[in-house]
């Protein structure tokens, strides 16, 4: 059910995304992986930090879709 109702809001975001100017860079701080893991019930560092580099690699080919230079 999640997937469905992601890729329709993903496609939404799109829509408004490209109604705009696209930017020249984003900046992305990584922070919070520690805290969302705990929140969750994650000890084990490396798995907090792979659920992290997980949303980092989508973010990534966002940028990638919308043609952000790098």
């Amino acid at each position: 059910m999640l997937g469905p109702l992601y890729r329709a809001y993903e496609r939404k975001l799109k829509r408004e995304v490209l109604g705009r100017p696209i930017p020249r860079h984003i900046a992305i701080i990584l922070d919070g992986n520690r805290r969302h893991a705990e929140k969750h019930g994650l000890r084990i560092p490396s798995k907090t930090y792979s659920l992290g580099a997980d949303e980092l690699d989508d973010v990534l080919e966002w940028c990638v879709e919308l043609a952000v230079p790098a």
